[in-house]
Protein backbone atom coordinates (compact mmCIF):
# COMPACT_ATOMS: atom_id res chain seq x y z
CA UNK A 1 0.00 0.00 0.00
CA UNK A 2 1.38 3.38 -0.99
CA UNK A 3 1.74 6.15 1.63
CA UNK A 4 -0.88 8.26 -0.15
CA UNK A 5 -3.33 5.35 0.02
CA UNK A 6 -2.65 4.90 3.74
CA UNK A 7 -3.28 8.59 4.39
CA UNK A 8 -6.48 8.50 2.33
CA UNK A 9 -7.70 5.51 4.36
CA UNK A 10 -6.88 7.22 7.67
CA UNK A 11 -8.71 10.36 6.55
CA UNK A 12 -11.73 8.32 5.54
CA UNK A 13 -11.79 6.51 8.89
CA UNK A 14 -11.47 9.80 10.75
CA UNK A 15 -14.42 11.32 8.90
CA UNK A 16 -16.56 8.24 9.52
CA UNK A 17 -15.68 8.14 13.22
CA UNK A 18 -16.45 11.84 13.59
CA UNK A 19 -19.87 11.20 12.10
CA UNK A 20 -20.48 8.36 14.55
CA UNK A 21 -19.37 10.47 17.51
CA UNK A 22 -21.82 13.22 16.55
CA UNK A 23 -24.75 10.93 15.74
CA UNK A 24 -27.70 11.26 18.13
CA UNK A 25 -28.06 7.47 18.30
CA UNK A 26 -24.43 7.10 19.42
CA UNK A 27 -24.89 9.82 22.01
CA UNK A 28 -28.04 8.16 23.34
CA UNK A 29 -26.31 4.75 23.47
CA UNK A 30 -23.19 6.08 25.14
CA UNK A 31 -25.23 7.83 27.84
CA UNK A 32 -27.05 4.67 28.93
CA UNK A 33 -26.10 3.56 32.41
CA UNK A 34 -25.70 -0.13 31.57
CA UNK A 35 -22.97 0.22 28.92
CA UNK A 36 -19.23 0.40 29.37
CA UNK A 37 -18.44 4.06 30.09
CA UNK A 38 -15.03 3.67 28.52
CA UNK A 39 -16.50 3.28 25.03
CA UNK A 40 -16.72 7.09 24.74
CA UNK A 41 -13.10 7.33 25.88
CA UNK A 42 -11.97 4.78 23.30
CA UNK A 43 -13.75 6.59 20.47
CA UNK A 44 -12.28 9.88 21.65
CA UNK A 45 -8.79 8.36 21.78
CA UNK A 46 -9.10 7.01 18.23
CA UNK A 47 -10.29 10.39 16.94
CA UNK A 48 -7.44 12.09 18.77
CA UNK A 49 -4.75 9.84 17.32
CA UNK A 50 -6.15 9.83 13.79
CA UNK A 51 -6.36 13.62 13.97
CA UNK A 52 -2.62 13.85 14.78
CA UNK A 53 -1.49 12.30 11.52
Amino acid sequence: MEPSEILKTFNSCYIQLQAIAQDSRWLALSNLHDVDPEMKIHLGDVLHYLGKR
